[in-house]
């Protein structure tokens, strides 16, 4: 799933010298068509079906294709599976059953090469069966596979089996395959998906890897996943060279069903360890030929852009880009409900780990955390240069986990953000009248809740009205609790710090928990801890070592359900959330029962009664509040997904949707939605064509340069304009006719 998931690695320069990237760069000769440019994060995976990380993605989207693809005009068009009949309804595959049944055809030139860039063999059909071996069997812990649960029938059922002790996958796939939902024809080259529920946007999911093929050999040797020598590759792009901190080498693969309409021969990649005007200076100096200029790069952005954002220098060459693909990006602080140091750490471990998660698992503690920290503080590293005249609030403030604008709309054209807003009045305030606008990117909307505008607008006032909240979660929460009172000093949450940003947006971030530290009578302490490496960082969040974490979600499809499936018990994000951690289950399926949270949790507590009676935060009924808030979160959102819901009617479908956002973040405050990833405006060099690559947030399309149209020569602006009034005409045409500009090679 282009699960994407966006830590803060992803989207800041790391820091160091730029002599570490510039003695490590290009010792051979380059090809004359060469994108060179930089790389942040290393690749952790080399298998498709594994990978729901941004970092993988940069890289796996270039050698992998995926069944389907966006255009730079956002439309779906056939990567693997060639379309059948778009001028009819503007799919590239057959769907029938009402969005349940989806039938494609797999391209005949499809292959797969090494990474030398040989050819290995055709693809077939079965290799979309190999990725469903690979993906249903719990051994691989295939980061995919909530996709997989909750899109093809039949596909829970096996892995639940699977997962059983003494279980044998090979035997259980065979006897079961006739079940799932995803049949293939060798003869026809046909694969149909059948669907556990209704989905019209089933094809923007296609454009995510989570349903590509593998190779045989990737059910044999696990080793293929960490080492990309021994990887299969179906891309524009092979992985010729990577040498992990130091530089990564893709070739043009030869092999690719589109190899003619790649206009790239290479793209070599540095690492880069610098700060934020790093690029630039290895631009300056021609190491790279391509970069996008960070907003914290204040000498670069005097030279390239001005004092003005909205009216830019004309510099020759560089192109503002008005849309990016992470706009639709949420990044959030999620909530450890229980840290796995409680399970696995030592006696001071285990008694401060009690101690946070009893104080989390209190809505009124999260409500604290939430409108006590001073988004802005951490945020405006990201916003600076984009928030003049209103420096106070970063203009990427983000107050829904669904994008409220730029994602989806329903069919009379209502954004999400309007929708949430009528659910918000429905659900919290039917006597107010909250507008879209309030909730809108760039404003405190969680604050001026809590505290009132003029007050968050007033230092004075703000810190007053924070220390009485302060005072109210001391005397009502942490007073009351049998545990919690009996704490030495101020209560400790430990939040991770990546290394690697440390002296650049980390440093903004320590800023915002100090800030939070030094409101008077604060009963909390927020204590960050910096591994060593951001090896070991990603270990301790993938172990839930840590009490709150930063991180977030690009959407896989166009769907609302793409973000709150996350957040539902046994969710994408369960591992930092530690909900199953807590209340000790695998899965939803395991607990649900008939559907009542009250007898799933007595029943699991009966399972456990001593641990349950110790740690889990009861109400006077003997129920935790906070299981029966995720339980009936859980069971409503699939409810809503699957039965209820005419999904030919998206204004029903979000109404429904956003209640159940609205309840999660504002009336249990269960996360904290943070900021949007991208500011208003971006600003590259390149030695490109502009306007030719998919800006599409969904799927891993963004990361493509299949469509790189590889040009020297540096365009003027008033050029570069003709080609983006160009550019908008066009995709203006195309929103209205999706059959207009067509390659014929590519849509027929």
């Amino acid at each position: 799933m282009k699960k994407l998931m966006l830590s803060l690695m992803s989207l800041s320069v790391l820091s160091a010298p730029v002599s570490a990237i510039v003695s490590c760069g290009n010792k051979v000769q380059d090809p004359e068509k060469t994108l060179i440019t930089t790389f942040s994060a290393n690749p952790n995976n080399w298998v498709t079906a594994q990978s729901m990380r941004a970092w993988d993605f940069e890289f796996l989207a270039n050698t992998n294709a995926n069944p389907l693809s966006t255009d730079q005009y956002g439309r779906e068009y056939g990567d693997l599976f060639e379309p059948v009949d778009y001028k009819k309804d503007n799919k590239v595959g057959t769907e029938s059953n009402s969005s349940k049944t989806w039938v494609y055809k797999l391209r005949s030139n499809a292959t797969w090469s090494d990474y030398k860039g040989n050819k290995v063999s055709d693809i077939t059909v079965n290799d979309f069966l190999n990725t469903a071996k690979y993906v249903l069997n719990p051994s691989n812990n295939a980061e995919v596979y909530p996709l997989w649960a909750e899109f093809i029938k039949g596909a829970a059922e096996i892995y639940n089996l699977a997962n059983k002790p003494s279980a044998n996958f090979d035997e259980i796939f065979e006897s079961n395959k006739s079940k799932l939902g995803l049949k293939v024809n060798e003869s026809t080259r046909e694969v149909t998906f059948e669907l556990e529920k209704s989905a019209p946007y089933f094809e923007t999911l296609l454009t995510y890897s989570v349903f590509s093929p593998i190779h045989s050999q990737v059910l044999v040797d696990s080793t293929i996943n960490k080492d990309y020598r021994k990887g299969y590759y179906s891309g524009a792009f092979v992985p010729s060279e990577y040498v992990q901190d130091s530089k990564m080498v893709l070739d043009k693969n030869q092999n690719y069903h589109f190899a003619d309409k790649t206009n790239l021969d290479r793209v070599r990649y540095l690492f880069n360890k610098g700060p934020a005007s790093t690029s630039r200076e290895l631009y300056k100096a021609g190491t790279i030929n391509s970069f996008t200029l960070n907003a914290n790069d204040a000498s670069g952005w005097s030279q390239y852009v001005g004092e003005e954002v909205s009216a830019p220098k004309k510099t020759p060459g560089m192109v503002k880009y008005t849309d990016s693909p992470n706009t639709v990006s949420s990044m959030a602080l999620y909530f450890n409900y229980l840290n796995s140091e409680y399970l696995s750490g030592s006696a001071d471990d285990k008694a401060r780990t009690l101690n946070s998660s009893r104080l989390l698992q209190y809505s009124k503690t999260r409500e604290f955390i939430a409108s006590a920290l001073d988004r802005t503080k951490f945020v405006t590293y990201y916003s600076k240069p984009y928030d003049k005249g209103h420096e106070n609030i970063s203009s990427q403030l983000r107050n829904t986990y669904v994008p409220g604008e730029g994602f989806v709309s329903d069919e009379t054209g209502k954004s999400y953000q309007d929708i949430f807003a009528n659910s918000y009045n429905k659900i919290l305030s039917p006597e107010s009248s909250v507008k879209g606008s309030d909730l809108a990117d760039g404003v405190d909307f969680l604050r001026n809740r809590v505290y009132g505008e003029q007050v968050v607008n007033d230092k004075n006032q703000l810190k007053v009205a924070r220390q009485k909240k302060a005072q109210e979660l001391k005397s009502e929460v942490i007073d009351k609790d049998e545990v919690l009172k009996k704490a030495s000093g101020k209560i400790k949450l430990i939040a991770l710090q990546n290394p690697v940003l440390s002296n650049t947006s980390g440093k903004y971030l320590h800023d915002m928990y100090t800030e939070f530290n030094e409101i008077p009578d604060n009963p909390i302490e927020i204590v960050e801890k910096t591994p060593t490496t951001d090896t070991e960082y990603n270990q301790l969040k993938s172990n839930g070592k840590m009490d709150l974490e930063f991180s977030g979600w690009s959407p896989d499809y166009a769907d609302p359900m793409t973000y709150l499936g996350t957040i539902k018990l046994g969710g994408d994000l369960d591992l930092y959330i530690g909900l199953s951690r807590l209340f000790n289950f695998q899965t939803y399926e395991d607990i649900k029962g008939d559907g009542d949270a009250k007898k799933a949790y007595e029943s699991l507590k009966s399972k456990n009664k001593e641990e349950f009676e110790k740690i889990v935060v009861e109400d006077e009924t003997g129920v935790s509040d906070l299981f029966v808030d995720r339980f009936n979160f859980t069971k409503n959102l699939e409810d809503y997904d699957k039965n209820n819901v005419d999904t030919s009617k998206s204004s029903v479908r979000y109404s429904k949707l956003s209640e159940l956002e609205v309840e999660t973040l504002y009336k249990d405050t269960f996360m904290l939605p943070v900021y949007r990833s991208a500011p208003a405006m971006t600003f590259s060099i390149s030695p490109s064509t502009p306007f030719r690559l998919s800006r599409t947030g969904y799927g891993t399309s963004q990361y493509k340069l299949f469509n790189y149209n590889f040009d020297k020569t540096k365009l003027s602006y008033e050029e570069i304009e003709k080609l983006r009034e160009e550019y908008l005409a066009k995709k203006e045409e195309v929103s209205k006719d999706k059959t207009k500009y067509q390659d014929p090679d590519i849509w027929s």
